[in-house]
């Protein structure tokens, strides 16, 4: 009786919500679990901050800072980007969390039936954790190619292949890429305007400022420039300029 009561009340504190919602996506992209204890690391401080105003809708009392990592240099000389980090002891937080995505192996059958914004809120803690924008170089005619993007390896985290039911959810195009070079490993490139017509964004402020780039291009082009777009442009996923981009998975 005691254990069942006690999911009782964790399934209370944990009901499906925008924060919930959104906790799930970071966990099941870049947030990580260890005895009992909730981490995320990110270049981006910002995204750590999401997650805490999240984590104060449903959780009290629990440790709120945000610790700076220094810039780390490999033996190779290799030298990754001073990050952020989150550490969140909570059994019960751990517990709803593991226990939902079956240990990062599905996404929950809530979450794929739940309403719209519900949906997008997960959708965005997938994009924030490993989904990101690229920008090609300009073209001759003054406009930019841009690219989104979510991915992941499929062959450890089941949830991975059922992205693509949270995109047929939501009416966003995609198309699954494989690398070769990295076995298991996927990328979901997304129809750049489908992600925005179906109501897509990033809480991360860089990768939505790209987004918002890319959507300010679209309205300042000429009637002329937005048609090819709209017949076949916007929606090719092979550039014609070597890609730049800030986005990475910590």
């Amino acid at each position: 009786m005691k254990g069942i009561q006690k999911m009782d009340n964790q399934q209370r504190k944990f009901d499906l919500s925008v924060s919930t919602a959104y906790l799930v996506g970071v966990y099941l992209t870049d947030g990580s679990i260890y005895k009992n204890q909730f981490y995320l690391e990110s270049i981006d401080k910002d995204f750590c901050e999401k997650v805490l105003l999240h984590l104060e809708n449903i959780l009290e009392n629990f440790n709120k800072n945000i610790r700076y990592i220094e810039p780390r240099k490999k033996s190779d000389g290799y030298k990754y980007a001073a990050t952020y980090r989150i550490k969140i002891s909570s059994v019960d937080l751990c517990e709803w969390l593991m226990n939902i995505t079956n240990h990062k192996q599905q996404i929950p059958k809530e979450i794929l039936e739940s309403k719209r914004e519900i949906l997008l809120s997960f959708l965005s803690g997938l994009m924030d954790g490993d989904g990101g924008i690229s920008k090609s170089e300009v073209r001759s005619n003054g406009t930019s190619m841009y690219q989104i993007s979510l991915c992941g390896f499929e062959t450890l985290y089941g949830a991975v292949k059922d992205y693509a039911k949270v995109f047929d959810k939501l009416g966003i195009q995609y198309r699954k890429q494989d690398k070769t070079s990295k076995p298991g490993f996927v990328s979901y490139v997304l129809k750049n305007f489908s992600f925005v017509d179906s109501g897509g964004y990033f809480n991360i402020i860089r990768k939505q400022k790209r987004l918002n780039d890319m959507i300010s291009m679209f309205e300042d082009m000429p009637i002329c420039s937005k048609n090819k777009i709209l017949n076949g442009i916007r929606s090719t996923t092979t550039m014609t300029a070597p890609m730049q981009s800030d986005d990475d998975i910590v």
